[in-house]
């Protein structure tokens, strides 16, 4: 049994996207944390 190349194309560009989007969230969300840590700094809390 022979898969159609299209059918491999699509789960690795399925799987290629959605690792791509829990990378850009995961980096914005430090992002996120470090500007809230700064913005804590500048206002002198803990």
């Amino acid at each position: 049994m022979t898969v159609p190349i299209y059918l491999v194309v699509a789960y690795v560009v399925f799987w290629a996207f959605s690792f791509a989007l829990i990378i850009s969230m995961w980096l914005r969300q430090r992002r996120i944390d470090q500007q809230i840590a700064l913005l804590k700094d500048q206002l002198g809390e803990k």
